[in-house]
């Protein structure tokens, strides 16, 4: 029961990514970004160091609670995995939020357009 209650909330997390209703800030450990929900937190990883057929996740999205424990997760442990297009473009649109590339890459074009 609680599996669908994760997969349900990762689906609602993809879809206000998407539009950049989420601010993500670095996580705590590489390729990690995570993002403060009601009382609870949400980090999304990549993990590039292992490949697919190692039994380490490749990518993943961890739900804490307000004390920082890990309430549950959605692993992927290949790119195959049902749930790993909708994990990877909630980790890059966390990686754009943040760095801020669409704002920064528009800002380069207008000013461009200005000269």
């Amino acid at each position: 029961m609680n599996e669908d209650k994760f997969l349900d909330l990762t689906k609602r997390i993809y879809d206000k990514t998407k539009h950049n209703l989420i601010n993500w800030t670095p996580g705590s450990s590489l390729n990690s970004y995570q993002a403060v929900l009601g009382n609870g937190a949400i980090l999304i990883w990549i993990n590039e160091q292992y490949p697919e057929d190692y039994d380490k996740p490749l990518i993943g999205l961890t739900f804490i609670n307000d004390r920082g424990e890990c309430i549950g997760t959605v692993n992927c442990y290949s790119s195959s995995d049902s749930d790993y297009e909708i994990l990877n473009q909630i980790y890059s649109s966390a990686v754009n939020n943040y760095m801020k590339i669409d704002e920064t890459i528009k800002s380069m074009y207008d000013d461009l357009l200005m000269r």
